[in-house]
């Protein structure tokens, strides 16, 4: 409230009777317009005051000065942005059904070094912020204007610019200045450029850092990860937050030359002891004691929430996942290990132990041979997994993409339809498949789809939604739907002729996308 109005209030509560002269009011343009009111008349002129007063605050106040512009400008764009035939395909897949073909119009607009219009940049900065997982994709389209738009939002901070520089000074001083979502983005840029200086800088500001930021800051060396890094590690293992200290923990297992890892083989082998009796590997198990504290220390999960004997196997499980696979090597190969755990005891606690092993180190050797054993000995009588799928499937993701196809290439027979391996198979979509590979698995979907029960015919159904995004798109003149209707209908179901009408329509729609993306490198014919 203004001095004036404060005045104007004074001047009512004591009444009009009791003031010997009426009061100045501060305001310019207050006073030139009330000394054109009577003042013999003293209610009137302070009714006249309060609304004119009141007028004059509500109209508004001078706006701030200051130099410059609001924000600084963009400067001009530099990448080439695509081309107005693809323009129809990016409305499509914003506003349909059509989403899950984002990831590839990303890579096929960075691989033919175009950007996203103008207009689309909000959109997409919005689903990255929703969907981490297109980010890195993303911010290799989104051009300058887009990095520069993505200062302006706290939301799409994620996208922001890291500085192109070799000067360590220049990237320390945005460090210190930004804010916690700039500050991932840049660390994590800077692991791909420097990891050593990258590192330093995080310990400059480590001790002042919040526990959820020094957690997500940590988890950032991920990039580039390497034994240099090892004693910085080592310091995250005695941090106050355990958020801290199981990044700490997830990061060291990953190394597995590190002293975390290689004081863990004594105390695992202990617990799993492999002997060779008469040519065949037998494993004696000993469960270890919860109430160890170095488990605790480690961020192990000692849930109480199922029997002792449970909680101690998934103990000996997350140890195993913890320690180098490479110390098993002298009891024999992981094909030979896998075999040797088929119908023990502790056969799930065994095998997911070396599994999440696999899947922590990268292990080329052990995913393939979790793999080739999963697809034999993880399921049950009625054809579902024996325990948890998803680190299964996970493996596939190890593999070189020529592996991958080779081995998924050897599952391709009538059983996969039947049973829980077709799961396996879905994570096999980071890559498109190659045409020979794809026609090779229509053609088996094609000659069992109609011999199929209910139950396994609706994952199949499942299956092939999924698929459309994972073979290649040239299988869309092979599928036409002139043969699906004719030839296909006489033999399979209404439901099943669906199905494969709805995998030739999404193969077309991805073809003719990457032909409107691709047409400005690509010249026709």
């Amino acid at each position: 409230m203004s001095q004036s109005w404060e005045t104007l209030v004074a001047v009512a509560l004591l009444g009009t009777d009791r003031q010997s002269a009426l009061p100045s009011l501060g305001e310019d343009g207050v006073a030139s317009l009330l000394a054109q009111v009577d003042a013999a008349d003293t209610e009137g002129w302070v009714l006249s005051a309060a609304g004119t007063l009141t007028a004059y605050q509500r109209a508004g106040q001078k706006s701030l000065e200051r130099g410059g512009s609001l924000f600084e400008l963009s400067d001009m764009e530099n990448s080439a942005p695509c081309s107005d035939a693809c323009i129809p395909f990016i409305k499509t897949i914003l506003d349909s059904d059509h989403q899950s073909t984002l990831p590839e119009l990303l890579a096929l607009l960075q691989q033919s070094g175009q950007s996203i219009p103008p207009e689309f940049l909000p959109k997409f900065l919005d689903w990255g912020y929703s969907h981490s997982e297109v980010r890195s994709q993303l911010s290799h389209v989104i051009g300058d204007r887009g990095h520069w738009l993505a200062g302006l939002n706290p939301k799409w901070a994620y996208a922001q610019a890291t500085p192109q520089s070799q000067h360590p000074e220049d990237w320390l001083a945005l460090w210190e200045s930004s804010d916690r979502t700039v500050r991932l983005n840049l660390l994590r840029e800077w692991r791909l450029q420097n990891p050593a200086a990258a590192r330093e800088c995080l310990a400059t500001t480590w001790k002042q850092e919040s526990a959820k930021d020094r957690a997500a800051f940590l988890e950032c060396l991920a990039v580039g990860l390497s034994l240099a890094d090892e004693a910085f590690l080592e310091g995250g293992l005695g941090d106050r937050s355990k958020e801290v200290r199981a990044v700490a923990v997830d990061l060291l297992s990953r190394l597995p030359e590190s002293q975390f890892s290689q004081q863990l083989v004594p105390q695992v082998q202990e617990l799993v002891k492999i002997r060779e009796i008469k040519g065949k590997l037998k494993i004696e198990v000993a469960l270890p004691v919860l109430d160890d504290p170095q488990w605790r220390q480690y961020t192990l999960d000692l849930s109480l929430h199922h029997t002792e004997k449970y909680n101690r196997a998934s103990l000996l499980r997350q140890l195993m996942s913890l320690v180098p696979l490479s110390s098993w090597a002298e009891f024999g190969s992981p094909d030979a290990l896998l075999a040797a755990t088929i119908k023990h005891e502790w056969e799930e606690t065994l095998t997911l132990g070396w599994i999440f092993a696999a899947l922590q180190q990268q292990n080329f050797d052990w995913a393939l041979a979790g793999l080739n054993w999963a697809m034999v000995n993880a399921l049950d009588k009625k054809g579902s997994w024996k325990q948890n799928s998803s680190p299964l499937c996970q493996l596939l993701s190890i593999l070189p993409h020529d592996v991958q196809q080779q081995w998924i290439a050897g599952q391709i027979e009538p059983d996969i339809w039947e049973g829980e391996q077709i799961h396996v198979l879905s994570y096999a979509s980071l890559h498109p498949w190659s045409l020979q590979m794809s026609a090779m698995f229509l053609e088996s979907a094609q000659q069992k789809l109609s011999t199929l029960g209910d139950l396994s015919l609706t994952k199949a159904q499942r299956f092939l939604r999924h698929i459309a995004y994972t073979l290649t798109e040239r299988m869309a003149d092979i599928l036409h739907p002139n043969i699906l209707t004719e030839s296909y209908e006489r033999v399979y179901s209404h439901l099943q002729t669906q199905e494969f009408n709805f995998l030739w329509h999404k193969l077309k729609f991805r073809q003719q996308m990457r032909q409107a993306i691709l047409e400005k490198i690509e010249p026709p014919g």
